[in-house]
C-alpha cells in the first residue's frame, strides 16, 4: 500500500487568503489529482492581516497531523515567515504556488513568458510608449516578476521606464481605482496601463473611461489571471491564462512524489516529481506554460457588426449567469441582516445553502478564550481553543437539526 493511500483518512491542507475563482481553479486541478487516491482535502483561508497565524490554522497543522500542505501565500510576508517556520518545525511535505521558496518545491505560472507576451502585444503591434504600471502586492513574487518583466522588455526595446506612471494598486480594486485617478487629474498622456490581475484591470477599465478616454482607442489595458470578470467588460479585458488548473495538478502532484519517497520536505530524497519539473521531489520547481488571450480593451474588433454582436451576446450570457449567482448572494445576505442570534444565522444559512449552491455545510461558533494556557505547555485543548457547537447543518442539499453537543474546537475536523 503506498503512503498517500495508507494516509487518506488524512487530509491535504491549502492554506490562502481568499476562495475566489483564482484559488478556486487551483483546487480543481488539485482535486483530478487527489480525489481519485482518496486523499482529502481542505481549504484555510487566513483571511486576517496581522503578524501571526490564527491559532485555528496552528492548532490545525500541528494537532490534526495532515498528510500534506500546499500554500498559495498569505495576507502579510509576517504571516509568510511564520507559516514557513512552522511547516519546517513540523517538517510537513508541503508544496508551494506562485511562490518562490528556496529548497522547496514550488509551482507557479511562467511569468516571464505570459507579461513578454502583454508587452510584446502592447509595445511591438501596438506601438504604445508611455504604459502606467500598476504594482501589485508587494511580497507576492508573481506580482514581483511581472513588474521585473515590465521593466526589462521596456529597456529591450531602448524605452525608459518614466516613473511617475508606475503607481502602487496593492492588487486591491478600490486602492488601484483612487491612485489612478490621481495620476489620471495630473497628466493624461500614457498610452496603456498594465496590471498585474484582472481586478484590478476592471477598476482601471471604468477609471480610464470615467476620465473620457477610450479603451482601446486612447489607451490599452492589460490584466492577469484570465478570470470571469475579464470577459464581462466591454470591451474584454485582454489578460494572461496561468493554466491554474494544471497549476493545480502539477502541485498535487509534487506533494504525492513527496509522499511516495516517503521523505518530508527538506529530507534526503524524494519520489519522482512530474514530468518537466527542475529538481528532486521535495526541492522541485515547475513553470506552467501561459497563453495571451487578447481581447478588445488592446485591439479594435475586427469583423465588423456581425462580430460585435457576437462578443455582446457572449458577454451578455456570460453576465447573466453571475447575476444569477449574486443575486442569490445578495438575498442571503439581506436575510442575514435581520438575524439576533446564532440560531437565527443557522437558520438563514441552512434555508439559503441550496440557491448558492453548497450541498454540505457546517456553521460553528466557539467560545472565546485567553491565548495561552495557565499550566505553560502549548495550551492545546479547551483552555486555550475553547467549546465550539454547531449552529447550522447541512448534508447532500438538505438542512439537519443541529448536534446541541458541545465540543473542543480542536476536533472541529
Amino acid at each position: 500500500m503506498t503512503t498517500a493511500a495508507r494516509d487518506a483518512r488524512r487530509a491535504v491542507v491549502v492554506v490562502t487568503v481568499a476562495f475566489d475563482a483564482y484559488q478556486i481553479a487551483l483546487v480543481r486541478g488539485m482535486l483530478e489529482v487527489l480525489a481519485p487516491r482518496d486523499v482529502p482535502l481542505v481549504v484555510y483561508c487566513t483571511q486576517f492581516e496581522t503578524a501571526r497565524l490564527p491559532e485555528s490554522l496552528v492548532c490545525l497543522l500541528r494537532h490534526h497531523s495532515p498528510v500534506g500542505v500546499i500554500t498559495m501565500d498569505v495576507n502579510t510576508a509576517e504571516q509568510r515567515e511564520a507559516l514557513l517556520g512552522l511547516l519546517a518545525e513540523l517538517r510537513l511535505p508541503t508544496v508551494h504556488i506562485a511562490q518562490d521558496v528556496p529548497g522547496a518545491a514550488c509551482v507557479r505560472g511562467d511569468n516571464d513568458q505570459g507579461m513578454s507576451a502583454v508587452m510584446a502585444h502592447l509595445l511591438d503591434e501596438r506601438g504604445v510608449r508611455r504604459p502606467v504600471m500598476i504594482r501589485g502586492f508587494e511580497h507576492a513574487a508573481d506580482h514581483i516578476e511581472r513588474e521585473r518583466v515590465f521593466r526589462r522588455e521596456l529597456a529591450a526595446r531602448g524605452l525608459a521606464v518614466d516613473e511617475e506612471l508606475v503607481i502602487d494598486g496593492q492588487a486591491r480594486h478600490d486602492v488601484a481605482d483612487q491612485e489612478l485617478r490621481k495620476l489620471l487629474r495630473r497628466r493624461t498622456d500614457m498610452d496603456a496601463v498594465v496590471t498585474t490581475d484582472d481586478y484590478v484591470a476592471t477598476a482601471v477599465m471604468k477609471a480610464v473611461t470615467d476620465h473620457g478616454l477610450r479603451v482601446p482607442g486612447d489607451v490599452a489595458v492589460t490584466g492577469f489571471d484570465n478570470y470571469p470578470t475579464s470577459a464581462m467588460t466591454w470591451p474584454g479585458i485582454t489578460t494572461v491564462d496561468q493554466n491554474l488548473p494544471d497549476q493545480g495538478r502539477v502541485a498535487a502532484e509534487l506533494l504525492l512524489a513527496q509522499l511516495e519517497g516517503g521523505h518530508p520536505a527538506g529530507g534526503a530524497e524524494g519520489g519522482e516529481p512530474p514530468e518537466g519539473a527542475e529538481g528532486g521531489g521535495h526541492a522541485a520547481r515547475v513553470e506552467v506554460p501561459c497563453t495571451l488571450v487578447v481581447r478588445g480593451s488592446t485591439l479594435t474588433a475586427e469583423g465588423g457588426v456581425d462580430e460585435l454582436i457576437r462578443t455582446a451576446v457572449r458577454i451578455t450570457r456570460t453576465a447573466t449567469g453571475h447575476s444569477r449567482a449574486q443575486d442569490a448572494i445578495v438575498g442571503m445576505s439581506r436575510d442575514l441582516l435581520g438575524c439576533r442570534s446564532l440560531d437565527d444565522v443557522g437558520g438563514v444559512l441552512a434555508a439559503h445553502a441550496g440557491r448558492v449552491g453548497l450541498t454540505r455545510c457546517f456553521l460553528v461558533a466557539f467560545d472565546l478564550v485567553p491565548d495561552l494556557a495557565e499550566d505553560g505547555t502549548d495550551g492545546h485543548g479547551t483552555d486555550r481553543y475553547g467549546t465550539a457547537w454547531l449552529v447550522a447543518d447541512v448534508r447532500d442539499g438538505r438542512a439537519h437539526v443541529p448536534d446541541p453537543e458541545r465540543f473542543s474546537s480542536c476536533r472541529l475536523l
